[in-house]
């Protein structure tokens, strides 16, 4: 059973592992592609590993789960010619669509979970709007270690005619146990004094059952807005949970 609220999540959870944020613009002056200015020859590194649902140090039964809420998604706001960039004119709604991924991979980010092929989320509105940090995760049966590669493909789309969607982005994604950036952990620890009595009025518990014909049965208490707006403020384990819950429902 996993609760809400920054004393649910383990150390790290989330962590940004320093990469900058994708940062978002067009090929053209107020045309062109969607364009994402990013260093995609790194991989991103998933910590803080989150037992879901089971028992003991193998997490027996249940699901763990890695995370990164780096890199993010904002605007560029300024052009940049000689990369062929500019920035998007103000009011423009970006998606994210994916396009192909490992089955552990997904991504989290305003309340969906993307983890099938060709859904999509709008990530924000050029330009103030447009700044979210979501979580990719790596989902591993509890006992298995992860040692493969690791990767998840999308494309930006604009709402504008003005704009042809990008082409297709490829992050490779790293689980790593002792994985966890200084600064998060900081702001972690801040929290967590901050927040004790929010945290005690919000809850979304989610219990996982494997019945004996391999079947998944999720279980959920019911919480209240509380959560939901400490979760919008600081991405706790609520919506590593609720993006857990999707998934397990597919």
């Amino acid at each position: 059973v996993v609760g809400c609220g920054p004393g649910s999540a383990p150390d790290g959870w989330g962590a940004e592992d320093g990469h900058g944020d994708i940062l978002i613009a067009s090929t053209a002056p107020n045309g062109g592609r969607v364009a994402a200015d990013f260093d995609f020859s790194e991989e991103v590194v998933l910590g803080a590993p989150q037992c879901i649902g089971g028992d003991g140090d193998d997490c027996d039964g249940g699901i763990v789960l890695f995370g990164s809420e780096s890199p993010g998604f904002a605007a560029l706001f300024e052009d940049e010619p000689g990369e062929g960039l500019y920035v998007l004119p103000e009011g423009i709604d970006v998606s994210l669509e994916l396009v192909d991924h490992s089955p552990e991979a997904s991504f989290f980010v305003n309340g969906t979970l993307l983890d099938t092929a060709g859904a999509s989320v709008v990530l924000g509105k050029s330009r103030e709007g447009l700044h979210v940090h979501g979580e990719f995760q790596l989902a591993f049966p509890g006992g298995t270690e992860p040692d493969g590669e690791y990767f998840l493909t999308f494309r930006l789309t604009a709402d504008s005619p003005s704009f042809a969607a990008s082409e297709d982005y490829v992050l490779d994604l790293h689980a790593d146990a002792e994985h966890m950036d200084e600064h998060d952990d900081h702001e972690h620890e801040e929290h967590e004094g901050e927040h004790d009595d929010e945290h005690d009025h919000g809850a979304a518990d989610i219990t996982i059952v494997v019945d004996s014909g391999g079947d998944i049965e999720i279980e959920e208490e019911e919480h209240d807005d509380d959560c939901d707006a400490f979760v919008d403020e600081h991405r706790d384990g609520c919506a590593r949970t609720g993006g857990l819950h999707q998934r397990l429902q597919r």
